[in-house]
């Protein structure tokens, strides 16, 4: 915003403009700040995935051969 201003209301050569201080400051601002917009998300995924732990999805084997894997739980009583 600032460098629109400087542009609409300086009287002074586009080359003289364009090669400022001010313009410079403004281009490396805008810059930073797309890198940093980036590589936000990449970032952020590589630090979840290293402190997510590892799960496997292995059956568990300690569970009763012979008991009923299918068992339903009892439905929750209705009150009247």
């Amino acid at each position: 915003m600032p460098l629109l201003l400087l542009l609409s209301v300086s009287e002074r050569p586009l080359v003289q403009i364009l090669t400022s201080d001010v313009v410079a400051t403004e281009m490396l601002r805008s810059g930073i700040g797309a890198l940093a917009l980036t590589l936000t998300v990449p970032i952020t995924t590589v630090i979840a995935a290293y402190t997510v732990p590892n799960t496997s999805n292995k059956a568990d084997t300690t569970t009763d051969e012979g008991a009923d894997s299918e068992a339903v739980a009892d439905p929750a009583p209705t009150t009247a």
